[in-house]
C-alpha cells in the first residue's frame, strides 16, 4: 500500500466509531456469525477462519514460475464502500431481516471525530473498528473475487494478481491493468493503485513482506531486516523507561513475545536465518550466562488438522536462549512448509477437477 493510501486511513473518521450512540451490534455479535459461513471465494484469506496473510502467500508460492505479479490495494476501501450495492449484496446473502436491521442500523452509526465533529454519511462508507466491518467487507468486494479462476489472492483491502507469459486475453500487461481497473470500477465502484513486480527488479512492499520475482520467476518472499531492526531498536527504547520499574521477569517476558511475534510472522521468508541470527547476536548475548544450560519446555499439543506438534513453551523468568531461538524458528519454518505443500494439493486438485468437468 502506497504512503498517501496509509495517511487517508489513518486519518479517515470512520476509523473511530462514535461511542455516543450505541447501533446494538456489539450485544447481538453472536447473531451475526451465520455471515462468514456465506461462500466467499477461496481466494479471500483476509478476516476469516484458519486463514490469514500466511495463507494468502502460500498460496502464491503454489503458482509457479510468473512473468510478473500485480500488486494491488483499494483506496479508502472502507471509506468508499457503497451502501446501496452493500446492502444489495446482503439481501442475497442473508436471509434474517433481524439481522439485516441491525446491519443497516450499523451502517447509519453517527461518525464523530476527537473534536465531536459528526461525519455521518448514509451514503458510503462502514464505520471501521467492529468485528462485523471485515466481514462486510468481504462480502462486498466477493463480486471481483469470483472474477478470477487461478493465480489471485486477496487479504483485506490487498491483492496479488500472477500473470504467466502470455497475459490473459492476449492483451499487453499494461492493458491488462486498465481492464482490471474497469472491471472493479463497474462491480464494486471502488478505485485502485498498484505495483507491478517484474522478474529480477526490486522488491515490493506488500502486507509488512518484501515480494520479488528471480530471474527464473519463482516468488521470493523477504522480511524487511533495515526495518525490523529499527522497530526493535525504537521499542526498547520506548519501553526502557518503564520497564526498569517492572521485575526482570516482566522485562524478560516481554521481550520474549517480541522476538517470538517476529519469528513467527517471517517464517515464510527466504532470510529467515537472517532474522534468526539477528536475534541471537544482538538481543541476547548479554544473557549467555544466565541462559547457560537452560533448556526449553515443550509439550505435544493437537494442531487444527488433527495432527501432533511440538509447542514450545516460552519462559516468563529469563531471557530465551540461543538453543531456544532455533528451536522455535525450526517450528515456525516446518509449519510454513506444510502451508506451502498443502495449497500445492489443493491447487492440483482443483485443475484435475476441471478437466474432469
Amino acid at each position: 500500500m502506497d504512503s498517501k493510501g496509509r495517511q487517508e486511513r489513518k486519518a479517515s473518521p470512520s476509523n473511530n466509531p462514535s461511542s455516543q450512540r450505541s447501533s446494538g451490534y456489539e450485544g447481538n455479535a453472536p447473531g451475526i456469525d451465520q455471515i462468514e459461513f456465506t461462500p466467499f471465494d477461496p481466494a479471500s484469506h483476509g478476516f476469516r477462519p484458519n486463514r490469514g496473510v500466511h495463507t494468502m502467500l502460500a498460496n502464491a508460492m503454489s503458482w509457479g514460475p510468473l512473468l510478473a505479479i500485480i500488486q494491488a490495494d483499494y483506496i479508502s476501501c472502507f471509506d468508499e464502500i457503497n451502501h446501496e450495492l452493500l446492502i444489495g449484496k446482503l439481501t442475497c446473502t442473508i436471509d434474517d431481516k433481524r439481522i439485516l436491521s441491525l446491519i443497516l442500523d450499523f451502517l447509519s452509526t453517527d461518525i464523530r471525530d476527537q473534536e465531536g465533529k459528526s461525519y455521518k454519511n448514509t451514503e458510503k462508507g462502514i464505520p471501521q473498528g467492529s468485528p462485523l466491518s471485515p466481514i462486510l467487507m468481504n462480502i462486498y468486494l466477493h463480486a471481483v473475487d469470483k472474477e478470477f479462476r487461478s493465480r489471485y489472492a486477496r487479504y483485506a483491502d490487498d491483492f496479488i494478481i500472477g500473470i504467466r507469459e502470455n497475459c490473459p486475453q492476449r492483451t499487453t500487461l499494461s492493458e491488462y491493468i486498465e481492464n482490471l481497473k474497469i472491471l472493479i470500477e463497474s462491480k464494486v465502484k471502488l478505485a485502485i493503485t498498484h505495483h507491478i513486480i517484474e522478474k529480477g527488479k526490486g522488491p515490493c512492499p506488500t502486507l509488512g513482506f518484501l515480494l520479488s520475482l528471480d530471474q527464473n520467476g519463482r516468488l521470493l518472499i523477504r522480511a524487511p531486516m533495515k526495518k525490523i531492526k529499527k522497530r526493535m531498536h525504537r521499542w526498547a527504547l520506548k519501553e526502557k523507561g518503564e520497564l526498569m520499574k517492572r521485575s526482570k521477569t516482566t522485562i524478560f517476558y516481554r521481550m520474549n513475545m517480541r522476538v517470538n511475534s517476529y519469528l513467527a510472522f517471517y517464517a515464510c521468508t527466504v532470510n529467515y536465518e537472517e532474522l534468526l541470527r539477528s536475534f541471537i547476536n544482538q538481543w541476547f548475548c548479554a544473557n549467555k550466562k544466565r541462559n547457560k544450560g537452560s533448556v526449553a519446555e515443550s509439550e505435544d499439543r493437537p494442531s487444527e488438522e488433527g495432527r501432533t506438534q511440538k509447542k514450545v513453551i516460552i519462559p516468563t523468568d529469563r531471557a530465551l536462549n540461543k538453543k531456544e531461538l532455533i528451536d522455535i524458528a525450526i517450528a515456525y519454518r516446518k509449519a510454513w512448509k506444510e502451508r506451502v505443500n498443502a495449497a500445492l494439493c489443493l491447487n492440483h486438485y482443483t485443475k484435475s477437477q476441471k478437466k474432469s468437468s
